[in-house]
């Protein structure tokens, strides 16, 4: 991602050309000032780990393909690489939902981005996030039909960059009541009358 948590420890993919031609020479990313072994994957995209930031701030993410003792002070191969305060959840309503999905769960906290990679990931299923406000998101839970026997409890993650994910809380998902009976079916009209609902919840 072009973005992260000032904390580091963020793993970016740097795409360029020729990084294969340089055999066993170290290469580097730079986080500002900051060196990062960079990592071959294949000729045209290199593996570095996000340095720690003081402070939030735009830093100029370089990479330079020479031994250490070589580097240099103004490199060519600059973009810009943004560091973020991370995230805090507070607290998201509701906490369950049915396993077919389709429930909108709101997320209360601070630092969200309004970025595309906002997003939520209940289990292992990441949704598009909705930014509502710097403090709250909403996404929409998706479907767990045919995984898993309910009730299942998830973790619920919250990520603004779709890598650096954060603990929200746990999801659980359930069977949605169904109701069988309604007694009695008719009554009186304006009058009082004191139903009985039978139903079943699958477990």
């Amino acid at each position: 991602p072009s973005m992260g948590p000032m904390d580091g420890g963020t793993i970016v993919i740097v795409k360029g050309n020729d990084f294969e031609s340089w055999g066993m020479v170290n290469l580097y990313c730079f986080f500002g000032d900051k060196p990062s072994l960079a990592k071959v994957i294949n000729d045209t995209a290199l593996q570095c780990e996000t340095r720690e930031a003081a402070f939030s701030t735009v830093s100029p993410l370089r990479t330079h393909v020479a031994p250490y003792h070589q580097l240099k002070k103004d490199l060519d191969s600059t973009v810009l690489y943004d560091y973020y305060e991370p995230e805090e959840i507070n607290s998201f309503i509701p906490r369950s939902g049915p396993i077919e999905g389709g429930t909108t769960v709101k997320i209360f906290g601070s630092g969200f981005i309004d970025t595309k990679y906002l997003s939520c990931k209940f289990g292992n299923a990441t949704t598009r996030a909705v930014f509502v406000s710097e403090d709250r998101i909403e996404c929409v839970s998706p479907s767990l039909k045919g995984s898993v026997a309910p009730p299942k409890s998830i973790p619920l993650m919250i990520s603004n960059n779709g890598v650096d994910h954060v603990f929200a809380g746990t999801y659980i998902y359930h069977v949605a009541p169904e109701v069988t009976r309604l007694y009695p079916s008719a009554g009186p009209a304006l009058t009082k009358v004191t139903l009985t609902l039978q139903k079943k919840i699958g477990m």
